[in-house]
């Protein structure tokens, strides 16, 4: 995992010996890095015709000031509103190629994955493609970072990721006293049927915790981020909350046709809750909104 991290005195330092550089995008190039799927990826000099095929790296380019820079979307991509003015090339996975080549982009964006194979297709193609496929939150604020450097604007996503920490902090100081014999049992429904929750190795799981929760699939191991869960095993751990991401595709309702559902605690003390599947899923800037969210819904003491 990328790592950027620098103290406050280090990097105040950095800013005085290298001074305006940082604001210089052509110092920074040619510019080399490794992405999220172990690639090196080189630029010759700043992108400045970015095209973004997941809605999360949409969101962190808008973040960092390049939206005027972007040619094209996937159409997933719908934050922030001025994105929907942006040419769509289809899907994450079943994307338009030849749209693609006709917007000319000199770097594409995409997540980790499932889109290795279109990581494939636009590398035949010759076009630059950078992966980003982040499994914490730590690893998030590290993706706004990249992106910022891919871009030649490092200064704003030190200015970014700085402010998203102090918001971060802000629930961290709170939970981090909570004791663990506090910390209310969260299942996270993902998916109904078959019943699919967050791994450890997800940032959900991330969200969870450092909004001072216990997430019970915490300690799944195995090759999937987001495992399988049987309703025997929910009967069993039978957790204080529950959390789905909206009832679109009708999650509470086919599990509460499910036997022990309505014995679950969190279901009889009516701590089920729903919350914007874009603040939670998608590992973007707003992924600290969701964890506000989160940190509210555990602890409504703490967080009015």
């Amino acid at each position: 995992m990328r790592r950027y991290w620098l103290s406050p005195l280090v990097l105040f330092l950095s800013f005085l010996l290298v001074g305006t550089s940082l604001a210089t995008p052509a110092d920074q190039f040619p510019l080399s890095l490794r992405d999220d799927l172990g690639r090196s990826v080189t630029l010759r000099q700043p992108p400045q015709r970015i095209l973004s095929l997941a809605p999360s790296n949409t969101e962190i380019l808008y973040a960092l000031g390049l939206g005027d820079r972007i040619v094209g979307v996937d159409r997933f991509s719908d934050y922030p509103p001025e994105v929907r003015e942006k040419p769509k090339v289809g899907g994450m996975i079943d994307p338009d190629y030849e749209r693609i080549l006709s917007l000319r982009p000199d770097l594409v964006l995409v997540t980790g994955g499932v889109q290795r194979v279109v990581v494939e297709k636009l590398e035949s193609l010759g076009i630059p493609v950078f992966a980003l496929h982040p499994q914490t939150v730590e690893g998030v604020l590290d993706s706004i970072l990249t992106v910022a450097r891919l871009g030649g604007v490092i200064r704003k996503g030190w200015e970014v990721v700085g402010a998203l920490r102090k918001r971060i902090r802000a629930i961290t100081l709170k939970t981090g006293k909570i004791p663990l014999s506090q910390r209310p049992t969260v299942f996270w429904i993902v998916w109904p049927e078959p019943l699919m929750t967050a791994g450890p190795r997800t940032f959900i799981h991330s969200l969870v915790t450092m909004a001072g929760g216990r997430n019970i699939a915490g300690d799944l191991v195995g090759p999937r981020e987001y495992p399988l869960y049987s309703m025997e095993d929910l009967i069993a751990r039978d957790p204080e909350v529950i959390i789905a991401t909206t009832d679109a595709h009708g999650a509470i309702g086919k599990l509460s046709e499910k036997p022990g559902w309505r014995r679950l605690r969190a279901v009889r003390s009516g701590r089920v809750y729903f919350v914007d599947p874009n603040l939670v899923h998608r590992p973007g800037p707003r992924l600290v909104d969701g964890l506000e969210v989160i940190a509210r819904l555990l602890h409504p003491d703490l967080f009015r």
